[in-house]
């Protein structure tokens, strides 16, 4: 008995461990078979000891055939149906095979014994659709006179290989569906049989709504729940990448593509608390930026135009407070200066570009990157009279363009000198051989007497008055920072049209007292 056991673990050892190759090749050589459950084994106490090698030659001979379930898992799932079966008054078997072999989704059902007989023993083997409640096939040989190697080879001819030449017996030995191929009267059976050609839930359906009480219906239900569970599968998959790669690319269009996909997913919650903080952090960056400008420039435009996209925005204190500083301002007006003995007053600068966007809404200036601090320049003396007209009507005052008379008065300050306010024109003046050949922010030479900046240099000043008889031309005074010491002298003028625009050409304020 102990060398019967020996052997009989070493054929347990070389049935049960194929190589990785030929489990791959009995895998795929079951794609397409009929699915079957193979029980575990019913064995007298005196054979206990030949159930692995019974049932890995069983397993081996069924392969060849069927895409066979056994072992542990066959064994769990079997213990588990029959106690929960037990527990019922009504106990019914078929009832317990049909739970098995939905949980596999296989219509057969094998079972075998091996029984030992006086000489030998006695080998039987039975497979039954539970779908019909029908044998498929059933048979027993006995094997007298057998050692554990012959009883392994003679099942594994009664499990599938030779199986129609040893069994010849046999009633029926044709593929498990063959009683349901032969049976083409039966419309049930028909509709069964395209219902699995189909293989789709919808397919399936067809049969269900068909034949709701039908004999098929078990296996019907089984194989939508596993198709819908298969598809849900897949469907999760494909939540979970999109979910993986909106995380990785982690912008907004990554987690608005997840919602647009995947409005109700698992996910959608995380995607559109991370979408809010994406698109916060966004408008923040937006709105910082935005004041950055806004806090920098002088034009009451660009004030309401930060108030009117953030009503409520972080820097709405601020902005309220430099609104009301510019208005103030706008109502004061341009900085002027009372000229001593005379009813009149003019600008203490030239009007600068950030003057002109204040009124005007815009920069004429070619050298805009001098800032807003440098006289506007590149405009004409009607553009000027356009200027006049609505900043007068901003501030309720009259200003306009200063006589030629009155600014050669204010240039002199009381003192007769070669420039505004100086013989020494780098005092007093931005000229060709000090300004770089640009334009410089006012007020940064010397004064004159009466606390003029820039009436010699830097632009060139347009006169209020007609040039003589002919009023399409008017005087310009005071030279410019690409003139010479010559040009820039405070007697020096010239004329030009009213529509000549260049970029020495600026302006200064007057406005006359009461």
């Amino acid at each position: 008995m102990r060398t019967l056991i020996s052997i009989i673990s070493i054929v347990c050892v070389i049935l049960a461990q194929p190589s990785a190759h030929a489990a791959k090749r009995v895998r795929a050589a079951e794609m397409g078979k009929e699915r079957l459950v193979l029980m575990p084994l019913r064995l007298n106490e005196t054979e206990k000891h030949m159930q692995g090698a019974i049932e890995t030659a069983l397993v081996q001979g069924l392969q060849q055939k069927y895409e066979v379930f056994a072992g542990e898992n066959v064994e769990k799932k079997v213990v588990e149906v029959f106690r929960k079966e037990s527990l019922k008054k009504d106990c019914d078997e078929t009832r317990c095979l049909q739970d098995i072999s939905i949980a596999f989704n296989a219509e057969l059902i094998a079972t075998a014994n091996v029984t030992k007989i006086e000489g030998g023993y006695l080998l039987a083997l039975s497979i039954r659709n539970v779908a019909t409640n029908k044998a498929e096939y059933s048979n027993s040989v006995p094997c007298e006179n057998c050692n554990v190697f012959q009883v392994v080879n003679k099942l594994k001819e009664l499990g599938g290989g030779n199986m129609a030449s040893t069994l010849g017996t046999a009633s029926d030995l044709s593929a498990p569906s063959a009683n349901l191929t032969s049976n083409m009267s039966d419309p049930e059976v028909v509709l069964w049989n395209e219902a699995q050609k189909g293989g789709s839930a919808d397919d399936y359906q067809v049969y269900l709504d068909s034949y709701p009480k039908g004999k098929f219906v078990a296996f019907a239900k089984a194989r939508i729940k596993k198709l819908k569970d298969e598809a849900a599968a897949v469907a999760d998959q494909q939540q979970q990448l999109a979910w993986d790669n909106a995380m990785q690319e982690n912008t907004e269009a990554g987690y608005e593509l997840y919602l647009k996909n995947f409005p109700k997913g698992r996910f959608a919650g995380f995607a559109k608390v991370r979408l809010d903080k994406i698109k916060s952090d966004i408008a923040a960056k937006d709105e910082i930026a935005l004041w950055g400008k806004t806090e920098s420039s002088n034009d009451v435009a660009d004030i309401r135009a930060y108030l009117s996209q953030y009503p409520k925005g972080r820097f709405l204190s601020a902005a309220n407070a430099k609104l009301k500083r510019m208005k103030e301002e706008d109502a004061k007006g341009p900085v002027m200066v009372r000229i001593p003995g005379k009813r009149f007053e003019m600008g203490k600068y030239e009007v600068t570009q950030a003057e002109w966007k204040k009124v005007m809404g815009n920069n004429p200036s070619k050298f805009v990157n001098c800032g807003d601090t440098c006289p506007v320049e590149q405009v004409s003396w009607d553009d000027i009279q356009e200027y006049l007209s609505k900043l007068n009507a901003k501030t309720g005052k009259q200003y306009r363009l200063p006589t030629e008379e009155e600014w050669e008065y204010a240039c002199y300050g009381g003192n007769q000198t070669t420039y505004c306010g100086s013989n020494d024109i780098n005092e007093v003046a931005w000229c060709d051989n000090n300004s770089k050949n640009t334009p410089h922010p006012v007020g940064q030479k010397n004064a004159n007497a009466y606390g003029l900046h820039d009436m010699s240099g830097n632009v060139w000043e347009w006169m209020g008055d007609c040039n003589k008889d002919n009023c399409k031309e008017h005087t310009l005074r005071g030279g410019a920072w690409s003139n010479t010491n010559s040009n820039t002298r405070a007697v020096n003028r010239e004329k030009n049209s009213a529509t000549k625009r260049e970029n020495k050409f600026g302006f200064r304020l007057a406005r006359t007292l009461p």
